[in-house]
Protein backbone atom coordinates (compact mmCIF):
# COMPACT_ATOMS: atom_id res chain seq x y z
CA UNK A 1 0.00 0.00 0.00
CA UNK A 2 1.69 3.57 -1.38
CA UNK A 3 2.06 5.43 2.06
CA UNK A 4 1.57 8.73 -0.25
CA UNK A 5 -1.73 7.58 -1.70
CA UNK A 6 -4.90 10.35 -0.72
CA UNK A 7 -7.37 7.61 -1.83
CA UNK A 8 -7.37 3.89 -1.34
CA UNK A 9 -9.93 1.46 -2.36
CA UNK A 10 -9.48 -2.13 -1.16
CA UNK A 11 -11.31 -5.17 -1.96
CA UNK A 12 -14.45 -3.55 -2.50
CA UNK A 13 -17.27 -5.67 -3.08
CA UNK A 14 -21.08 -4.48 -3.94
CA UNK A 15 -24.40 -6.18 -4.87
CA UNK A 16 -27.77 -4.90 -5.82
CA UNK A 17 -30.78 -6.56 -5.69
CA UNK A 18 -32.62 -5.71 -9.23
CA UNK A 19 -35.42 -7.23 -10.94
CA UNK A 20 -35.24 -10.49 -8.22
CA UNK A 21 -31.61 -10.91 -8.89
CA UNK A 22 -28.28 -9.93 -7.42
CA UNK A 23 -26.41 -7.98 -9.45
CA UNK A 24 -22.86 -7.92 -8.01
CA UNK A 25 -21.35 -4.75 -9.77
CA UNK A 26 -18.21 -4.65 -7.82
CA UNK A 27 -15.75 -7.38 -7.34
CA UNK A 28 -13.12 -6.88 -5.25
CA UNK A 29 -11.63 -3.95 -6.04
CA UNK A 30 -8.38 -2.25 -5.70
CA UNK A 31 -7.07 1.03 -6.27
CA UNK A 32 -4.89 3.62 -4.98
CA UNK A 33 -4.58 7.25 -6.00
CA UNK A 34 -1.59 10.01 -5.20
CA UNK A 35 -1.56 12.88 -4.68
CA UNK A 36 -1.76 15.70 -8.03
CA UNK A 37 -2.67 12.71 -9.92
CA UNK A 38 -5.76 12.28 -12.44
CA UNK A 39 -6.99 8.79 -12.69
CA UNK A 40 -9.55 7.80 -15.65
CA UNK A 41 -11.79 5.19 -14.93
CA UNK A 42 -13.44 3.42 -18.08
CA UNK A 43 -16.60 1.00 -18.73
CA UNK A 44 -19.61 0.61 -20.27
CA UNK A 45 -23.22 2.13 -18.50
CA UNK A 46 -23.66 -0.34 -15.74
CA UNK A 47 -20.31 -1.75 -14.81
CA UNK A 48 -20.23 0.27 -11.53
CA UNK A 49 -18.20 2.96 -12.51
CA UNK A 50 -20.26 5.58 -10.56
CA UNK A 51 -21.21 3.25 -7.90
CA UNK A 52 -17.09 2.93 -7.11
CA UNK A 53 -16.67 7.01 -7.11
CA UNK A 54 -19.76 6.82 -4.61
CA UNK A 55 -18.53 4.81 -2.24
CA UNK A 56 -14.64 6.88 -2.70
CA UNK A 57 -16.72 9.74 -1.97
CA UNK A 58 -18.55 8.82 0.95
CA UNK A 59 -22.15 8.52 -0.38
CA UNK A 60 -22.44 4.56 -0.46
CA UNK A 61 -21.04 2.18 1.41
CA UNK A 62 -19.69 -0.77 0.29
CA UNK A 63 -20.69 -4.14 1.21
CA UNK A 64 -17.04 -5.65 1.97
CA UNK A 65 -13.46 -4.15 1.49
CA UNK A 66 -12.54 -0.56 2.65
CA UNK A 67 -12.16 3.09 1.00
CA UNK A 68 -9.25 4.85 3.06
CA UNK A 69 -8.69 8.57 3.05
CA UNK A 70 -5.20 9.40 3.64
CA UNK A 71 -4.93 6.33 5.51
CA UNK A 72 -7.92 6.71 7.76
CA UNK A 73 -10.68 4.41 6.87
CA UNK A 74 -13.94 6.33 5.50
CA UNK A 75 -16.90 4.54 7.05
CA UNK A 76 -15.04 4.04 10.16
CA UNK A 77 -15.69 7.84 11.01
CA UNK A 78 -18.49 9.12 13.14
CA UNK A 79 -21.22 10.60 11.18
CA UNK A 80 -20.35 14.34 11.48
CA UNK A 81 -16.61 13.37 10.19
CA UNK A 82 -18.09 11.83 7.45
CA UNK A 83 -20.04 14.45 6.85
CA UNK A 84 -17.47 16.53 6.92
CA UNK A 85 -15.30 14.47 4.67
CA UNK A 86 -18.16 14.62 2.15
CA UNK A 87 -18.40 18.36 2.34
CA UNK A 88 -14.83 19.09 2.42
CA UNK A 89 -12.29 16.51 1.94
CA UNK A 90 -14.07 15.50 -1.73
CA UNK A 91 -15.86 17.96 -4.15
CA UNK A 92 -18.24 16.03 -6.51
CA UNK A 93 -18.70 16.91 -10.47
CA UNK A 94 -21.77 15.11 -11.84
CA UNK A 95 -22.98 14.22 -15.15
CA UNK A 96 -26.95 16.37 -14.90
CA UNK A 97 -24.93 18.82 -13.00
CA UNK A 98 -27.42 19.20 -9.92
CA UNK A 99 -27.56 22.79 -9.87
CA UNK A 100 -30.63 24.11 -7.96
CA UNK A 101 -33.04 25.86 -10.38
CA UNK A 102 -34.13 28.87 -7.79
CA UNK A 103 -30.73 30.34 -7.24
CA UNK A 104 -28.05 32.26 -9.51
CA UNK A 105 -24.74 30.80 -10.61
CA UNK A 106 -23.17 32.48 -7.48
CA UNK A 107 -25.42 31.30 -5.07
CA UNK A 108 -25.19 27.72 -6.30
CA UNK A 109 -21.64 28.26 -5.77
CA UNK A 110 -21.97 29.64 -2.57
CA UNK A 111 -24.55 26.91 -0.65
CA UNK A 112 -21.62 24.90 -0.48
CA UNK A 113 -19.47 26.85 1.02
CA UNK A 114 -22.30 27.02 3.31
CA UNK A 115 -22.92 23.69 4.48
CA UNK A 116 -19.71 23.67 5.50
CA UNK A 117 -19.81 26.14 7.65
CA UNK A 118 -21.68 26.94 11.03
CA UNK A 119 -24.25 29.41 11.75
CA UNK A 120 -22.00 31.07 14.08
CA UNK A 121 -18.85 31.49 11.92
CA UNK A 122 -21.22 32.30 8.70
CA UNK A 123 -21.44 35.89 9.15
CA UNK A 124 -17.74 36.46 10.24
CA UNK A 125 -16.83 34.67 6.77
CA UNK A 126 -19.52 35.82 4.12
CA UNK A 127 -17.90 38.43 2.57
CA UNK A 128 -14.82 36.30 1.60
CA UNK A 129 -16.47 33.64 0.93
CA UNK A 130 -18.54 36.14 -1.84
CA UNK A 131 -15.56 36.92 -2.87
CA UNK A 132 -14.62 33.47 -3.45
CA UNK A 133 -17.20 32.27 -4.93
CA UNK A 134 -17.28 34.85 -7.54
CA UNK A 135 -13.69 34.80 -8.46
CA UNK A 136 -14.58 30.90 -9.25
CA UNK A 137 -17.10 31.44 -11.53
CA UNK A 138 -14.32 33.78 -12.81
CA UNK A 139 -11.61 31.72 -13.12
CA UNK A 140 -14.67 28.79 -14.68
CA UNK A 141 -15.31 31.70 -17.27
CA UNK A 142 -18.76 32.84 -15.92
CA UNK A 143 -17.69 36.45 -14.80
CA UNK A 144 -20.35 37.77 -17.33
CA UNK A 145 -22.90 35.31 -15.39
CA UNK A 146 -22.84 35.07 -12.10
CA UNK A 147 -26.22 36.34 -11.39
CA UNK A 148 -27.83 33.81 -13.79
CA UNK A 149 -29.94 31.19 -13.31
CA UNK A 150 -29.44 27.49 -14.62
CA UNK A 151 -32.20 27.59 -17.04
CA UNK A 152 -30.68 30.79 -18.63
CA UNK A 153 -26.80 29.25 -19.10
CA UNK A 154 -26.18 26.36 -21.69
CA UNK A 155 -24.88 22.93 -20.37
CA UNK A 156 -21.38 23.30 -20.26
CA UNK A 157 -22.09 26.94 -18.83
CA UNK A 158 -23.82 24.41 -15.62
CA UNK A 159 -21.16 21.70 -15.68
CA UNK A 160 -18.85 25.10 -15.00
CA UNK A 161 -20.75 26.30 -12.19
CA UNK A 162 -20.96 22.80 -10.77
CA UNK A 163 -16.70 22.71 -11.17
CA UNK A 164 -16.66 25.71 -9.09
CA UNK A 165 -19.17 24.48 -6.52
CA UNK A 166 -17.45 21.51 -6.56
CA UNK A 167 -13.90 23.82 -6.11
CA UNK A 168 -15.94 26.42 -3.33
CA UNK A 169 -14.32 24.18 0.08
CA UNK A 170 -10.61 23.45 -1.57
CA UNK A 171 -11.05 19.87 -1.49
CA UNK A 172 -8.04 17.44 -1.62
CA UNK A 173 -9.72 15.26 -4.54
CA UNK A 174 -12.16 16.11 -7.26
CA UNK A 175 -14.38 13.54 -8.03
CA UNK A 176 -16.12 13.69 -11.24
CA UNK A 177 -18.96 11.37 -12.80
CA UNK A 178 -19.22 11.68 -16.69
CA UNK A 179 -18.46 15.56 -16.44
CA UNK A 180 -18.87 15.77 -20.42
CA UNK A 181 -21.12 12.50 -21.09
CA UNK A 182 -24.54 15.14 -21.24
CA UNK A 183 -22.39 17.64 -23.68
CA UNK A 184 -21.70 18.06 -27.35
CA UNK A 185 -18.10 17.24 -28.42
CA UNK A 186 -17.07 20.36 -28.43
CA UNK A 187 -18.35 21.66 -25.35
CA UNK A 188 -16.69 18.51 -23.60
CA UNK A 189 -13.91 19.72 -25.07
CA UNK A 190 -13.68 22.75 -23.06
CA UNK A 191 -14.37 21.32 -19.73
CA UNK A 192 -12.33 19.00 -20.24
CA UNK A 193 -9.43 21.65 -21.01
CA UNK A 194 -10.41 23.12 -17.80
CA UNK A 195 -10.07 20.34 -15.47
CA UNK A 196 -6.72 19.80 -17.69
CA UNK A 197 -5.58 23.48 -15.84
CA UNK A 198 -7.00 22.07 -12.58
CA UNK A 199 -4.54 19.19 -12.74
CA UNK A 200 -2.12 21.23 -14.43
CA UNK A 201 -2.53 23.22 -10.30
CA UNK A 202 -1.95 19.65 -8.72
CA UNK A 203 -5.99 19.17 -8.15
CA UNK A 204 -6.26 15.58 -7.52
CA UNK A 205 -8.54 14.31 -9.90
CA UNK A 206 -10.67 10.86 -10.18
CA UNK A 207 -12.80 10.63 -12.76
CA UNK A 208 -15.46 8.24 -14.78
CA UNK A 209 -16.51 7.97 -18.34
CA UNK A 210 -17.34 5.42 -20.80
CA UNK A 211 -15.33 7.76 -23.84
CA UNK A 212 -12.02 7.03 -24.30
CA UNK A 213 -10.80 10.82 -25.86
CA UNK A 214 -12.29 11.90 -22.68
CA UNK A 215 -9.89 9.35 -20.63
CA UNK A 216 -6.83 9.92 -22.67
CA UNK A 217 -5.94 13.07 -20.98
CA UNK A 218 -5.93 11.66 -17.63
CA UNK A 219 -2.65 10.67 -16.24
CA UNK A 220 -3.78 7.08 -16.02
CA UNK A 221 -6.05 5.29 -16.93
CA UNK A 222 -8.24 1.97 -15.75
CA UNK A 223 -11.04 0.10 -16.91
CA UNK A 224 -13.91 -1.63 -14.81
CA UNK A 225 -14.60 -4.62 -16.45
CA UNK A 226 -16.35 -8.11 -14.77
CA UNK A 227 -16.32 -5.77 -11.44
CA UNK A 228 -12.44 -5.29 -10.94
CA UNK A 229 -10.13 -2.64 -12.05
CA UNK A 230 -7.48 -3.66 -14.78
CA UNK A 231 -4.41 -1.11 -16.46
CA UNK A 232 -5.44 0.31 -19.93
CA UNK A 233 -2.53 0.42 -22.25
Amino acid sequence: MDSDAVLIAKKLHKRYRLGGQNLHVLRGVDLEVRPGEWVAILGASGSGKSTLLHILGGLDYPDQGRALFKRQDIFGFRASALDKYRRSAVGFIFQLYHLLPELSALENVLIGAMMNSSWLRWPRHRKAIHARSADLLHQVGLGERIQHRPSKLSGGERQRVAIARALINEPDVLLADEPTGNLDVDTGSEILKLLSGLHDQSQTIVMVTHDERIASAADRCLLLENGKLVGVT
